[in-house]
């Protein structure tokens, strides 16, 4: 047995919980306080150190152009520019990992024997690629956990359900929100379902704030806040830094107050800001949350009626709009623990095992130490690549240039973790029986998507696909909520959204997966900073194909050239098409 090390690496902060075979739980503190900001800062003088926390907060003061405030938010890029000098982002994680194993072992009297580091539910895995690297470079082992998964854990430990009671786990944090769905059962807890948003957090609500800050005193002084939106020497980057950090202060004091001002730098004005404007710009980000909340709670099949609790995790649940908006939609008063912030840390050193679906196999059979979540890996053919919709994980499309029309030239897919029982045995010898069942998309990351000559990174938005796999070979994506991949390119956003209904003949064995005889109904639409630039119906361009994926009970994965997309498993049995 060994002391094991959690670690919430958050958008703003950091948290870090440590776990010792007895049992005993211990939040790590940095410079008194549990919450370590997620900051670094390259040292001004050159030495190509980098300071993290507090350290970096106060370098940044004097030297701006050296911090990067969110470098969980720059996963996608290669590296990051600081002082003149670029540093890849793997280098940033890996600081903020090396200071909390520093501080842990401080605690412990000794390196941790293992780590485990939490992400949120929506990042794929070219994204959790990168948190691994930077862990290596830091500790010898270390395991990854989802954000929503952990959260779970914790509460099951501190805040017990009745057998057959669930609960919804909101995870509102800095960037990212994720909602999951539990249910006690006789032998421990139920991960049920789980629903990620990228882009929808405490500083999304700190960008609404300065954009109504600006819309209000950019009209005054435009030159002025043409120097805080875009700061071009360190006098303006750090006046940009004390307006969000203004912003930021008047948002936690309006969870308390009614009202409050907040001082705007170079203006030398203060401008009022009341609680009722504060849930105005709130409330299309929250509402977000909510559809994601249902979402889950429709994936798991618990009525709004049977919804026993609501546990709220990360600083920016504790907003008062939040409370209110979860209670209308689902008459359940949420619980807050003492502190929000911590629970995902909490969570990450607590056996995980005991998470499991009412008819998993038993937590003996999971493997020890790390991630419940054992793998059988089957390697398979090369992907397809033709116009239209392969199954449940390739896409190409070939895109009209002279029309306007047309869109990614690939688009593929790769899946993710949950909880799930072991398929049930097929008649069909051609059917690898771990694919049997209902599979629900919750990552789909893809880089270099081809929009007209710019090349963009797409992201999963939103809940709308479900893969089928019959006994009988076929498959099927159910898209009718529809599902969109969104990216941006300087200041161009660029969406990809399907709506409708797809089926294959399908065959498996051994790893090898064919896919033929195809069919689409529904439509295809592109959007560049919300104007529809395509509009067509879905259709599949290739009769055959093959792919390659990796499937366990939990989980099924395809990665394809520069795509990736996750699955979780949701039903031991499929669906049936639609007539």
């Amino acid at each position: 047995m060994t002391v094991v090390l959690g670690v919430d690496f958050g958008t703003s902060n950091t948290a870090a919980a440590l776990h010792w075979p007895d049992g005993r739980t211990r939040v790590v503190l940095f410079d008194g306080s549990p919450l370590l900001p997620s900051v670094v800062c390259a040292d001004p003088d050159g030495t190509g150190k980098l300071f993290v926390g507090r350290d970096a907060v106060q370098a940044a003061t004097f030297h701006p152009a050296g911090a990067e405030f969110h470098p969980k938010q720059r996963v996608d890029d290669v590296s990051v520019l600081l002082s003149d000098v670029e540093y890849p982002v793997v280098d940033l994680f890996a600081a903020v990992l090396r200071r909390v194993v520093a501080e842990a072992a401080t605690v412990a009297g000794g390196a941790p024997g293992r780590m485990v580091v939490t992400y949120p539910a929506g990042w794929g895995e070219q994204r959790r690629a990168v948190l691994r690297a930077a862990a290596a470079q830091v500790v010898p082992q270390c395991d990854l956990a989802m954000e929503p998964v952990a959260a779970a854990a914790h509460f099951a430990a501190v805040a017990g359900l009745a057998v057959g009671s669930s609960a919804l786990v909101y995870d509102l944090g800095g960037g990212t929100f994720d909602a999951s769905v539990v249910r006690r059962t006789a032998d421990g807890y139920a991960l049920l379902a789980t629903e990620g948003i990228s882009g929808v957090g405490g500083l999304d609500l700190d960008a609404a704030i300065v954009a109504h800050l600006g819309d209000v005193f950019g009209g005054r002084a435009p030159e002025l806040w043409q120097r805080l939106a875009s700061p071009a020497s360190d006098v303006d980057r750090r006046a940009r830094r004390q307006l969000w950090d203004a912003v930021r202060a008047a948002k936690e004091t309006l969870s308390r107050h009614t009202s409050t001002r907040i001082a705007l730098p170079l203006f030398d004005e203060d401008a009022p800001l009341g609680r009722e404007q504060l849930d105005a710009l709130a409330r299309p980000l929250l509402d977000r949350t909510i559809e994601a909340s249902r979402a889950a709670l429709d994936t798991a099949a618990v009525p709004a009626g049977a919804l026993n609790r609501i546990y709220l995790v990360g600083g920016a649940s504790r907003y008062p709009l939040v409370v209110t908006l979860l209670h209308q939609a689902f008459g359940v008063t949420p619980t807050v623990v003492e502190q929000p912030e911590l629970a995902v840390a909490e969570g990450a050193v607590l056996p995980l095992a005991e998470l499991v679906r009412p008819d998993a196999p038993p937590v003996a059979s999971a493997p020890t130490g790390g991630r419940r979540w054992s793998r059988r890996v089957t390697v398979l053919a090369a992907g397809i690549a033709t116009v239209g919709v392969a199954t449940a994980a390739a896409f190409a499309f070939a895109p009209d240039r002279k029309s306007g029309g047309g869109a990614p030239a690939s688009l593929t897919s790769s899946p993710s973790p949950t909880t799930t029982p072991s398929p049930s045995p097929t008649g069909n010898e051609l059917v690898d029986p771990c694919l049997i069942g209902s599979w629900q998309l919750t990552a789909w990351d893809e880089t270099d998507v081809d929009f007209w000559g710019v090349d963009v990174d797409l992201h999963l938005q939103g809940k709308g696909w479900i893969t089928h796999y019959s006994a009988e070979g076929s498959v099927w994506h159910d898209l009718r909520k529809g599902v969109t991949t969104r990216g941006r390119s300087g200041s161009t956003t660029y969406d990809n959204s399907y709506s409708g209904v797809m089926r294959w003949r399908f065959s498996g064995k051994n790893g090898v997966g064919l896919y033929s005889k195809g069919t689409a109904k529904g439509s295809w639409v592109i959007r560049v900073n919300g104007e529809k630039r395509y509009d067509e119906p879905m259709t599949v361009g290739s009769s055959s194909g093959s792919q390659s994926y990796v499937c366990s009970a939990t989980q099924l994965t395809v990665n394809e050239d520069k795509t990736s997309k996750e699955f979780v498993k949701i039903s031991g049995s499929p669906a049936p098409y639609p007539k």
